[in-house]
């Protein structure tokens, strides 16, 4: 009677033990799917925010090169009223020196009539009268009487000539003067414009290098965040038993309804990053972000979440070592261990991971290595 209660007790051990084995591991798969996922979520939101600071950097040095132009323009205006400037300035030093000889002529012709007009004054009746009585004849009279009027016109005309020159003189000055405060207000304007756009591009200096810095930040998360990803899908990897799928033969379906076009063949092409030639390990098949993207062939999935490059992944196994792969999509309908059939809606089309457009990346494996898909589908 011991002995069969210490077999049972032996039995119920072991079966707890087995039971919370597999607990654990069901546990520990689903613990690291979540922070997986949870990483994923972290890697796509920094994504985001990359995207965004490469859009504000590109905005700012678009701002910086408009800042330049317009600078530039300002101190070529700048350079052009100085120099008016400068030359306004020449120009009333000549006129002032004009004015100054104009007033030094007209002192000068001051003296000599003032000379005259003392001596007419010093003589009394002598003066004109004496000059016309002293007339040989009518003739002598006359010509001494013209002589005295065209005189006496000449100090007129003399005099109104100057005062007219210095007239002019003087309001040239006034004009010269009215000119100069302008070129002198354009001057203190432009001066005023160059130093708002110097202050602005000092400002536009300092946000780059913050969204420079910034990108840096998000770059290292970014590839911090992959990394732990790619050691816990190894990790999940690891956990999963091999798959004992048998694949029931046939050519596989279309993975996109409704759009055919191949934007990129399996093989080697141009990297659409760098240029440089890459192999292609499936096809891209482009249609509009949220669009259907379909089970080729029945299956389990193996993997729905993150992956560094193909973005929003599903991976299914279809047995006898064949599996399909979709990349870069907007949003997962199905999940890690879900059955599927052929045509089932597993993705929406996106562009998430490495990507320039909205498409479904394609690929068909065999034991793990990529096959060319067309040789696959129908």
């Amino acid at each position: 009677m011991r002995s069969i209660f210490s077999k049972i007790l032996i039995m119920g051990v072991l079966l707890s033990i087995c039971t919370t084995s597999v607990w654990a591991s069901n546990k520990s798969i689903n613990t690291l799917k979540q922070q997986n996922k949870s990483i994923e979520q972290s890697i796509e939101e920094n994504k985001k925010k990359l995207e965004v600071t490469k859009a504000q950097q590109k905005t700012v040095y678009q701002e910086i090169e408009n800042l330049e132009t317009t600078l530039s323009k300002v101190i070529s205006e700048l350079i052009t009223i100085n120099q008016l400037l400068e030359d306004t300035k020449g120009q009333i030093d000549r006129t002032e020196a004009e004015l100054q000889e104009a007033c030094k002529q007209r002192e000068k012709y001051l003296e000599v009539i003032k000379k005259r007009i003392k001596y007419l004054h010093e003589n009394g009746n002598i003066g004109y009268l004496q000059v016309l009585m002293q007339a040989k004849d009518f003739r002598d009279f006359l010509n001494r009487m013209q002589y005295i009027e065209e005189i006496m016109e000449y100090d007129q005309s003399v005099m109104e000539k100057m005062e007219g020159m210095e007239q002019n003189i003087q309001e040239q000055m006034r004009q010269l003067e009215d000119h100069k405060i302008e070129i002198e207000m354009l001057v203190k304007q432009q001066s005023t414009k160059k130093h708002s756009i110097e202050q602005q591009k000092v400002k536009k200096g300092a946000l780059l290098t913050k969204l420079s810095s910034d990108e840096k930040m998000y770059y290292q998360q970014i590839k911090e965040w992959e990394e732990m990803s790619k050691k816990i899908e190894k990790e999940i990897i690891k956990l999963t038993q091999a798959s004992t799928r048998k694949y029931g033969g046939g050519k596989v379906e279309w993975p996109v309804p409704n759009h055919y076009t191949i934007s990129s063949q399996y093989g080697n092409r141009p990297s659409p990053f760098t240029g440089k030639t890459e192999f292609h390990t499936g096809i891209d098949i482009p249609a509009p972000t949220g669009a259907k993207v379909i089970s080729a062939a029945p299956g389990v999935v193996i993997h729905a979440g993150y992956i560094r490059g193909y973005g929003n992944t599903i991976i299914i196994d279809h047995g006898s070592g064949l599996s399909s792969l979709y990349a870069h999509n907007s949003s997962l309908v199905v999940s890690n261990g879900q059955e599927v059939k052929r045509g089932d809606v597993i993705a929406k089309i996106g562009s998430t991971g490495y990507s320039t457009g909205p498409h479904s990346h394609f690929e068909v494996r065999v034991k793990g290595v990529h096959a060319n898909p067309m040789n696959y589908v129908k």
